[in-house]
């Protein structure tokens, strides 16, 4: 898909976005963020910042509610979360495994970026959190011919999710925001951020 965007649709810059993202500019909307990146820099390693469901609380829309940042993001490894790249388009361009690096041959300079950051909204519901694991630890496990690396954390809440279910796991996700407001053993973990929350409600109030 990257390379015919830039075969097809003559793009300028890739970025390869999961449903669960949302690649956020610090000017203006994403091209003009874009637009502000020196010629001789060809990608940007993007940092990821986790968004927690909160406890007892259920919307139809996730970004009603998940509107606390986890400014110490990890995986389900408990390793610091990786983040992605967005890049210039190329020909020829390999994007690797979760989208966390790029190569080609007209991607040469590459640099940590502070234009963008991406919301992430991996685990939204248990139901959403249940069928995102055993269909993706499926597709996964059904593919032999993979390294067992490949999607390490996905193979192993899939074997979780098989042995006993991930309603544990979902709950140890979820953030109490009274008990974190007064007294939390994370103190200054959560940072309050409701850009989507607002943008997706002036969006709704425009349809």
């Amino acid at each position: 898909m990257a390379r015919e965007a830039y075969a097809r649709h003559d793009a300028d810059w890739i970025i390869n976005n999961d449903a669960d993202e949302f690649w956020w500019p610090s000017h203006g909307n994403l091209k003009e963020s874009l637009s502000l990146v020196p010629d001789e820099i060809d990608g940007l390693y993007v940092k990821r910042y986790n968004f927690p469901p909160i406890k007892n609380e259920h919307s139809a829309c996730f970004y009603d509610t998940m509107i606390y940042r986890d400014l110490l993001s990890v995986n389900s490894h408990g390793s610091p979360l990786p983040g992605k790249m967005c890049h210039r388009a190329c020909s020829d361009v390999v994007v690797s495994q979760g989208n966390h690096d790029a190569c080609g041959s007209t991607i040469h300079s590459k640099q940590e970026s502070c234009l963008l950051e991406i919301l992430h909204f991996p685990v939204r519901s248990l139901s959403q959190f249940t069928n995102k694991i055993r269909h993706g630890g499926m597709a996964y496990m059904n593919s032999p011919l993979l390294d067992e690396r490949v999607g390490s954390t996905w193979r192993e809440l899939f074997r979780v999710y098989q042995c006993c279910g991930l309603e544990d796991f979902y709950h140890k996700q979820c953030i109490n925001v009274d008990q974190n407001s007064i007294n939390s053993k994370d103190l200054g973990r959560w940072q309050m951020d409701d850009r989507l929350q607002r943008y997706m409600w002036m969006l709704t109030r425009k349809h």
